[in-house]
């Protein structure tokens, strides 16, 4: 991985957290020894609502099979989980992530 995609992510990742945090949640890097292909972030907001977002540079930036399932068995039991991509793709993340919150 070059230095350059790595700072791409690195933006990206910051500017979500920041997002996240103007809006009351707490992004926290998820990790998942033995369960490939979990979200890069749970974010815990108030009511007790949590959403799940794996981060990527850019569109052109490959998701595997794994991550895609993960997202969709999230979503499967109710849970929010995107594909974040791009600052539109953050925005969408906290439009949808606060309907949850204030249909709590």
């Amino acid at each position: 991985m070059t230095l350059q995609i790595k700072r791409k992510e690195a933006t990206l990742e910051a500017k979500f957290v920041a997002a996240c945090r103007r809006y009351g949640g707490d992004a926290i890097k998820l990790t998942s020894p033995g369960r490939a292909g979990m979200p890069d972030r749970l974010v815990l907001w108030a009511n007790g609502v949590t959403t799940y977002a794996e981060l990527k540079r850019d569109e052109d930036a490959p998701v595997s099979k794994g991550q895609l399932d993960e997202i969709k068995k999230l979503q499967d039991k109710g849970h929010t989980a995107m594909l974040v991509r791009s600052e539109m793709d953050i925005a969408v993340f906290i439009s949808e992530s606060m309907k949850r919150v204030f249909a709590a």
